[in-house]
């Protein structure tokens, strides 16, 4: 850190080859997973990534099954 060039953080050209983003939570429709996937997407485009390089996507947590609402946005979220 420095105080006379302030941080500007990642560029779309920094090396993305062994990044990943991590999200622990429950599939729950108020936690709104499904835009880090659109956004994740996104970025994946603009860095031109191929399937079996660049940055990663982790979706990890559970739901509870009693509740449908959870079960049917789960089942949303693999498609």
């Amino acid at each position: 850190y420095s105080k006379s060039q302030p941080f500007k953080g990642p560029s779309i050209t920094d090396d993305f080859s062994h990044a990943f983003f991590l999200s622990i939570n429950r599939f729950e429709r108020k936690k709104r997973l499904h835009c880090a996937i659109i956004a994740f997407h996104s970025l994946r485009i603009r860095l031109k990534a191929s399937p079996r390089q660049g940055p990663l996507l982790i979706l990890a947590g559970g739901y509870d099954g009693r509740i449908e609402e959870n079960v049917t946005h789960f089942q949303e979220l693999k498609r």
